[in-house]
């Protein structure tokens, strides 16, 4: 073998990011040995060792054929699915605070759609006349009630 096992384990990750991966460990295992035969001649390792490995397994039987590759896979899975999201748009607080009360699995999408939804406080500019009769009557209610500073000046 003329590579380093930095080389080797590079390749690898190249190949099922662009090519297959799979999670099982068996399955890793048995590719990884093949790939490792190949290379007995004193070949450099590269992606088309670790494909034919697969297609040589896959056709003997010793593996489940696999298709999915990382770069496929979805990284940002949602944490809270659509239809709470959208119950939580769209309820009142009341029905909201019920259902977080009696149900757990709730309770975690809750509190993952909240700490998603939070973000660092901003410090906003000076606000001027213009900006403020511009601004809707909701907006100018959060503000009030965000902004301790606010309530001393009104």
């Amino acid at each position: 073998m003329n590579c380093t096992n930095d080389e080797f384990l590079e390749t690898m990750r190249e190949w099922m990011e662009n090519k297959r991966f799979t999670s099982d460990e068996a399955t890793n295992e048995k590719i990884v040995k093949k790939v490792l035969g190949y290379l007995g001649g004193g070949d450099y390792v590269s992606v088309t060792h670790f494909e034919r490995a697969y297609r040589v397994l896959v056709d003997q039987g010793e593996i489940k054929p696999f298709t999915e590759n990382l770069s496929s896979m979805s990284v940002d899975a949602p944490a809270v699915p659509a239809d709470v999201v959208s119950f939580i748009e769209s309820s009142s607080a009341f029905e909201q605070h019920r259902r977080y009360r009696n149900d757990p699995v709730f309770r975690k999408q809750y509190d993952a759609y909240t700490t998603d939804k939070q973000s660092p406080v901003q410090t906003e500019a000076q606000l001027t006349v213009e900006a403020y009769h511009q601004m809707s009557a909701g907006e100018v209610i959060r503000r009030y009630r965000s902004d301790v500073m606010s309530r001393g000046l009104i």
